[in-house]
């Protein structure tokens, strides 16, 4: 596989848990790329990782996939209600 078609699968992989767990919304960047900034591995934006950083950053995702699905099942979390498509209630 060449060099690029492998970073771009591992990009995929990345926006497809960060879409699932409510970083990346597909039609606002911006808060998607504000949490790779400011709270990724390389504090870089997606498209500036090397390879190897990529793989490190996958992993990352993968935790923090992880860390969403066990906290989607405990109810009052904000990963229970954005798992499930539901508001959080008002705290008033």
């Amino acid at each position: 596989m060449s060099l690029e078609a492998e970073k771009r699968k591992l990009r995929s992989q990345i926006l497809t848990i960060a879409t699932k767990v409510g970083i990346h919304d597909p039609n606002d960047w911006d808060k998607f790329n504000s949490f790779m900034i400011h709270k990724s591995a390389g504090r870089k934006t997606l498209n500036l990782y090397s390879l190897e950083e990529l793989r490190i950053v996958v992993k990352q995702f993968r935790g923090i996939k992880a860390n969403y699905d066990k906290s989607s099942n405990v109810v009052g979390t904000k990963a229970y209600y954005h798992k499930r498509g539901l508001q959080k209630p008002s705290l008033n």
